[in-house]
């Protein structure tokens, strides 16, 4: 089976400059709205990961059927997260997300310590994310399957 070449165009100079002043255009519409980020900020905020977004994502479901445990503070944190767009806001957000998923944990964590209905299996399913697999894993690689 041959493949026929059907990209055979050559973009004009004049349509390459429209496209490029309209990329300015939206960087400086959402330039206000967007975080920038200094290379030591970056460096020490707790990473979200392929592990840590499946640990989020279940958190947030755990958030939704079970909001008893959510911290008051919650609310604001989730409302800063849907207004962020760039790649350091993404990254601020990310950290963010992490470490009130990790608040929330830690609150259904206690409450299974002193037998709380209900966050005892919450906890159960939680807590594979931090399970010890051995030297060099981090707590948001999530276990094997």
């Amino acid at each position: 089976m041959t493949v026929e070449n059907r990209v055979s165009f050559v973009i004009p100079h004049e349509v390459k400059e429209a496209v490029l002043q309209k990329l300015i255009e939206v960087d400086v519409l959402l330039k206000p709205f967007l975080i920038a980020l200094q290379s030591e900020e970056r460096k020490v905020l707790p990473k979200m990961s392929d592990g840590s977004i499946l640990f989020v994502s279940k958190t947030l479901s755990y958030i939704k059927t079970e909001s008893q445990f959510v911290p008051a503070y919650f609310e604001d944190i989730c409302e800063k997260l849907t207004n962020d767009l760039s790649s350091d806001t993404t990254l601020l957000s990310g950290s963010v997300a992490y470490v009130a998923a990790l608040s929330y944990y830690n609150s259904v964590k206690d409450a299974a310590k002193i037998n709380i209905p209900g966050a005892k299996a919450i906890y159960d399913d939680l807590k594979k994310w931090f399970e010890s697999k051995g030297p060099g894993t981090t707590p948001d690689t999530p276990p094997q399957q």
